[in-house]
């Protein structure tokens, strides 16, 4: 087995990934800490820490200073660094805002849940998946309840079609929250609206539904997780995806050889009912961490 490489989020397709993760994680390697890449840990080497529970044991001024010859954006974000590495070394979230996170749920008649599916290559955003997610009489989400409705985008030459339907959607339900983790769903929707010529006043109203729940958990939670994608966290919540080792570039495949299915007139449609089960499953556990940080609240 090759020794563990500094920077091991380039060990996507390598063939020891499973192995060095498990290592990295025994010997609490730093590469394992949220916002330590290989530059970053090289430094640290010099400045003398070299495992996670070396970085959770400094003083955080100490660390600072250290650090601040490197450039300050290193320095900046020293207690950062630590308070992840305590996480870590401990297995306890800490939350770290004391203001609500979501405090637009406690109102809100229901959630839309937000998550699409891309080919970057072809700029081509193929599928919208939204799950319409109502609150019961009691108060109470029941996920198990919802509906899937996805809006499959076939051509990259009908966006004004996948758009009237997108904004159907969005004004079926006004004023419900639109939940998505990360920014590439909003940033998505924004880009579309404004080439179907919506005016900047309607796009304000829009953006002002759409919540991240991505940047509202790195705000209010420190995890004792490495990263914090949709698929780390929401498995350290002990969910799972019913089909195995998935991820948004096998989706990206299926897409592809459906599409040549079609040239080639052989449907492929266990492909496309792969991508839809995908997607509705990252609905879904984009809620799941949405209900994690409710709850957590609640107590």
């Amino acid at each position: 087995a090759p020794n563990l490489t500094a920077d091991r989020k380039k060990c996507t397709l390598c063939s020891w990934k499973k192995f060095c993760d498990e290592k990295a994680s025994q010997e609490g390697d730093l590469s394992e800490v949220s916002g330590i890449g290989g530059t970053r840990k090289n430094i640290l080497y010099e400045i003398g820490i070299k495992n996670i529970k070396e970085l959770a044991s400094i003083n955080s001024y100490d660390l600072s200073n250290k650090l601040n010859k490197y450039g300050e954006n290193h320095a900046k974000i020293a207690n950062q660094l630590i308070k992840q590495a305590q996480a870590q070394d401990s297995q306890l979230p800490e939350k770290i805002q004391h203001s609500e996170i979501l405090p637009e749920l406690k109102d809100a008649k229901g959630v839309l849940i937000y998550d699409i599916e891309s080919d970057p290559d072809a700029r081509h955003d193929f599928l919208h998946g939204f799950i319409c997610l109502e609150k019961n009489k009691n108060g109470d989400w029941e996920i198990e309840k919802s509906q899937y409705q996805p809006i499959l985008n076939l051509n990259n030459n009908n966006q004004k079609i996948i758009w009237k339907k997108i904004k159907k959607k969005l004004k079926s339900f006004p004023n419900w929250p639109i939940l998505h983790y990360g920014e590439t769903e909003s940033l998505a929707i924004f880009r579309l609206a404004k080439e179907q010529g919506e005016t900047e006043q309607e796009i304000y109203k829009i953006k002002n539904n759409f919540i991240d729940i991505h940047a509202r958990l790195r705000k209010g939670w420190i995890l004792p997780i490495k990263n914090y994608s949709l698929k780390t966290v929401a498995k350290w919540l002990n969910f799972k995806w019913n089909q195995e080792n998935l991820n948004g570039a096998k989706a990206l495949l299926w897409w592809r050889q459906w599409l040549e299915s079609l040239s080639k007139k052989k449907r492929k449609l266990s492909k496309l009912k792969s991508i839809l089960k995908y997607n509705k499953e990252d609905c879904i556990a984009t809620w799941k961490i949405a209900e994690w940080i409710i709850r957590e609240e609640q107590t």
